[in-house]
């Protein structure tokens, strides 16, 4: 059994593989498709959000952030199962 890690980045394949080692270490590429930053107002339409988020500079942050990394984990959690199906395993 082994450790999971994901890594956000913009590195190209090659130097990821580079990063595998004999010890069996290896590395799964999971592309994810890309959202546009301001999804959150499509998501959150006809909510008080979009307002309290024009008004608050640190909430309109937060939605920013919410459509992005975290985000990212949970979509690319499945994605990842997907590509080596006994990952938690």
């Amino acid at each position: 059994h082994g450790k999971l890690a994901f890594v956000f980045a913009h590195i190209r394949q090659d130097v990821l593989n580079e990063q595998q080692t004999a010890s069996g270490r290896r590395v799964v590429p999971t592309p994810l498709p890309a959202l546009p930053l301001d999804v959150w107002k499509v998501l959150l339409k006809g909510t008080k959000w979009i307002e309290a988020a024009a008004k608050h500079p640190g909430l309109h942050q937060l939605l920013l952030v919410c459509c992005g990394h975290p985000r990212s984990l949970v979509d690319g959690l499945p994605a990842a199962l997907v590509e080596v199906p006994n990952l938690l395993s």
